[in-house]
């Protein structure tokens, strides 16, 4: 993850900028030299990040043919509660309440596919990963036998990923 650091999970505090560079210079060259049937994905992150990040690598002509696809992640849409939209803040009876981390970001995925796609048609987003019950500062850490809010919130996010 190039943007969160807690020490609990690897992470590598990237700027997009230094992102393009290692795979311009480093990662891409070497990979398709030693490896060429390995796809390489950048961002790897949350999708409220995807437009400010991914897409600033994808823009980079030196970093983005070596780019096969963009993985993202899902948490700060509220595991799968608020996907469907553009980046902000909380919305809460038609006005966007700002919070102190933005959620949402699904409606962003098509813009990344997009673009992907003008660069080739084989290209690919994924996500990555997800989980639930492990929310840092709160009580909401761990499994919870019986609560089917977790499973729902998988299954929404499962639907929505094949939705789209």
């Amino acid at each position: 993850e190039p943007l969160t650091q807690t020490g609990l999970w690897q992470s590598m505090f990237y700027t997009a900028e230094r992102e393009a560079e290692f795979v311009a210079k480093y990662l891409g060259p070497q990979i398709r030299k030693d490896h060429p049937e390995t796809r390489i994905m950048i961002h790897d992150d949350q999708t409220v990040n995807l437009l400010t990040f991914a897409a600033k690598i994808l823009d980079d002509p030196a970093a983005a043919k070596y780019v096969d696809g963009v993985a993202y992640h899902w948490y700060n849409s509220l595991e799968a509660s608020f996907e469907n939209g553009p980046t902000g803040g909380f919305p809460l009876f038609g006005i966007d309440i700002p919070v102190g981390n933005l959620l949402n970001g699904g409606a962003d995925v098509q813009t990344i596919y997009d673009k992907l796609q003008e660069q080739g048609k084989d290209k690919f987003v994924l996500a990555s990963e997800a989980c639930n019950g492990f929310a840092l500062g709160t009580d909401w850490v761990g499994p919870r036998h019986g609560d089917w809010g977790y499973g729902y919130a998988y299954s929404h996010d499962i639907l929505w990923q094949l939705k789209n």
